[in-house]
């Protein structure tokens, strides 16, 4: 017997473009109606930084310019996924950390934190949003915070990095440890990219 765990980021594009309506939620909605189809459960790992960042800019223009409020619905479908069995896990691209909504224009974001070893508070303190810390405390309280009115027993006990990236891993995963995660999804078996922002090299990883 097999057993497969069906996974998906929810997020929009890295660089800060792309529709949540569009891109994300009509996206998401269409994998959920094939799951409810074949009877599958579906992991969703939750881009909680891109989210308090729509939070944030929603009142300055955000909701205005798009005719809707963008994080209300992404909340609204992954709670409706949750309530209908699926689970939802953390998922963090820091480049969202410094990002700027400009009216007009779109998202401008810091892409030199895009790798999580990069968060510009290093190991910091949990207290520290763009500390490892902070980011893995934070958002592990905000999706328990979340989903735990809806399914008691919900853990955020899973995690995985923006991109796969997650190198160099020795604060990243002392970050983890100390925020009660238990379960690290980054690593590919055999992936290896580099370029201006990626620096991801798997190729060593052990694949079972």
């Amino acid at each position: 017997m097999i057993d497969i765990i069906l996974t998906a980021d929810y997020e929009i594009y890295g660089d800060g473009s792309g529709d949540v309506r569009e891109k994300l939620i009509k996206p998401t909605e269409k994998i959920l109606e094939l799951c409810h189809h074949y009877g599958a459960k579906l992991t969703i790992f939750f881009e909680v930084v891109e989210y308090w960042a729509f939070i944030k800019a929603g009142p300055k223009g955000l909701i205005e310019d798009l005719g809707y409020d963008p994080a209300a619905l992404m909340k609204q479908q992954l709670c409706q996924a949750m309530a209908d069995g699926h689970d939802v896990q953390l998922h963090i691209h820091p480049q969202w950390l410094d990002s700027r909504y400009i009216r007009g224009k779109g998202w401008q974001l810091n892409l030199a934190y895009w790798r999580l070893p990069m968060a510009p508070g290093g190991l910091g303190s949990p207290q520290d949003i763009n500390s490892l810390r902070g980011l893995f405390v934070k958002g592990k309280e905000e999706l328990e915070r979340m989903f735990k009115p809806l399914r008691s027993s919900y853990q955020c006990m899973a995690f995985r990095a923006g991109s796969w990236c997650m190198q160099p891993e020795q604060n990243p995963l002392r970050a983890m440890k100390e925020a009660g995660l238990q379960v690290d999804s980054s690593v590919v078996p055999g992936l290896y990219h580099m370029d201006d922002h990626r620096w991801i090299d798997y190729r060593n990883a052990p694949s079972f």
